[in-house]
């Protein structure tokens, strides 16, 4: 019995993309024995420093040969869980290159309510950030819903890192941006930052508003800390550090009326900083 060709096809682009990733990044292949999980390779990208490959973020990425809408409706739970950066390259096996595209935009939709009566969801991939700023598209009935995947980033055969290292900067400035709202997500901290952009995407709901006080009072608890800390490298700061501490002292106070009983991890640190200005 002989190869099917499509398979014969699809085998030469992930090879040819393998070669290309390489150029910037070390590469493993997750095992493929009976589900297809929708990541082709786990990649971690590289600096060259004196001739030396030192480990930077890290990321995995789906290889495709061709077209623009990727159906992923049978892989959001991997999607929604996956904890690290997620590409799509697509490959020009004719001109030797892959096209990067980004899912920064995978923990909006997972915070966001856009899920809300889809039965049908993709990625689109567009070559530019939609001004003003566009995530998401849905179809008129409200059926169907796409990601927008931007592009980040095209590599091809003749591209020499060591030359060129500039070429790839805004793939790894991506890449921790997306680890960044990865983490935030994972903590319940649905604030998620946008690439060069100032600007914060906040989300709220029933998650978000059963963990935002906590999440407040773990801020409040390390400006106790970091305060104190500033007074220990340098006692001339104390001055200035009591100034910021009446203020939080009075918002700590307030908080411990509304609550009760304050977590110990804020009550130790505001007690040992109140204490440092009482002596």
């Amino acid at each position: 019995m002989g190869h099917l060709h499509s398979f014969r096809q699809g085998w030469q682009s992930e090879n040819l993309a393998r070669f290309l990733l390489s150029k910037v990044s070390f590469i493993s292949k997750p095992s493929t024995i009976s589900d297809d999980l929708g990541s082709d390779f786990l990649c971690t990208l590289f600096k060259i420093e004196k001739n030396e490959l030192h480990p930077s973020s890290s990321f995995a990425i789906q290889i495709k040969s061709e077209g623009s809408k990727i159906d992923i409706t049978n892989k959001m739970s991997y999607l929604e869980n996956l904890e690290i950066p997620f590409f799509v390259g697509v490959v020009d096996k004719k001109n030797l290159r892959a096209t990067i595209y980004a899912g920064e935009y995978l923990c909006d939709y997972f915070s966001s309510s856009e899920d809300v009566g889809v039965k049908k969801r993709c990625i689109k991939l567009v070559e530019n950030r939609k001004e003003p700023l566009k995530m998401f598209e849905k179809s008129k009935k409200g059926d169907e819903v796409s990601i927008l995947f931007p592009r980040v980033l095209e590599i091809d055969a003749k591209y020499d890192y060591s030359k060129e290292p500039d070429k790839v900067k805004d793939l790894f400035s991506i890449c921790r941006l997306m680890q960044e709202n990865i983490s935030s997500k994972t903590s319940h901290e649905y604030t998620f930052k946008r690439f060069n952009s100032n600007y914060v995407w906040i989300y709220t709901g029933p998650t978000s508003i059963r963990h935002s006080q906590e999440n407040f009072l773990k801020r409040l608890a390390e400006v106790f800390h970091n305060l104190k800390w500033a007074i220990n490298i340098n006692p001339s700061y104390k001055d200035v550090v009591k100034n910021q501490f009446e203020i939080y002292k009075r918002l700590y106070l307030d908080l411990s009326k509304l609550y009760g009983v304050m977590p110990e991890y804020v009550s130790k640190g505001f007690n040992e900083l109140d204490k440092l200005f009482q002596g």
